[in-house]
């Protein structure tokens, strides 16, 4: 039978927790990078005009939703998910006719039924604006749904993941292993 035992200078492994330590502090070695994701593609639609407007980058287009009562909805299915805590935000166009009808709900979802989401109502002004959510779900969301009155616009859903990136390279020669024959 072959047991694996550590062994190791603990002077030596003391000195190189400490370097490390410093390094880590200065932030030597971690980067972060950001990177923009948006709508990618309709999953469900119904009373919504142009809805390929929705996906992608934001650039003044927009979906527009054409039924009276709120009954216009979209599901977009995002290129990645979003993790937990993310904001994903909606950019919507400016309002047309009568203000009050100009009143929608967003909401994100793990899943595509939209069972464990809490929309969350946003109306529409005489300006183009942004709305937002913050993904509550533990897995994170892949899917957003909007549902509005006619005349509601919506021009893109985005959110921006930060991805940290850390290259510690840690060595120590000191450290040795040692395998005993029993």
């Amino acid at each position: 039978m072959k047991i694996a035992v550590l062994g190791f200078n603990l002077l030596s492994s003391v000195k190189s927790l400490m370097v490390l330590t410093v390094l880590v502090l200065l932030g030597t070695g971690a980067s972060y990078s950001q990177t923009k994701h948006y709508g990618d593609s309709i999953m469900y639609e119904s009373h919504i005009g142009n809805s390929y407007m929705a996906l992608n980058e934001h650039d003044g287009n927009y979906a527009t939703f054409t039924s009276n009562g709120g009954n216009a909805n979209i599901i977009i299915k995002l290129n990645v998910v979003a993790p937990k805590g993310t904001e994903i935000k909606f950019y919507i166009g400016p309002g047309g006719g009568n203000q009050k009808h100009n009143s929608g709900t967003i909401s994100a979802s793990f899943t595509s039924d939209f069972a464990s989401s809490t929309p969350k109502t946003v109306s529409a002004t005489t300006l183009a604006r942004t709305d937002s959510i913050v993904v509550t779900d533990d897995r994170g969301a892949l899917y957003v749904k909007v549902t509005g009155h006619k005349n509601f616009k919506l021009d893109a859903v985005e959110f921006t993941v930060k991805v940290e990136e850390r290259n510690l390279i840690i060595t120590n020669p000191h450290i040795y292993q040692r395998v005993i024959n029993l």
